[in-house]
């Protein structure tokens, strides 16, 4: 994940292995929860996602986690 290859690069080794521990146990990830993971790291972070993903990104990221849950429960 991105987020983990910045830490591990711009970061001591002890805040990648952070990083990568809060990012191993994701799952069902969608717009409002990327924008959360985000925040935590950089306000700036999350306020240029925001920003620069449109409307139908967005509706594109939460149609993958729809579609998954469709799949998975029946």
């Amino acid at each position: 994940m991105l987020l983990y290859e910045y830490a591990s690069t711009h970061s001591d080794t002890p805040v990648a292995s952070y990083v990568s521990a809060r990012l191993e146990g994701l799952t069902n990830l969608n717009d409002e929860k990327i924008c959360q993971l985000l925040g935590s790291f950089s306000d700036d972070w999350r306020d240029k996602f925001l920003a620069t993903r449109s409307e139908e990104q967005k509706d594109a990221i939460d149609s993958v986690l729809a579609n998954r849950h469709l799949i998975a429960h029946g």
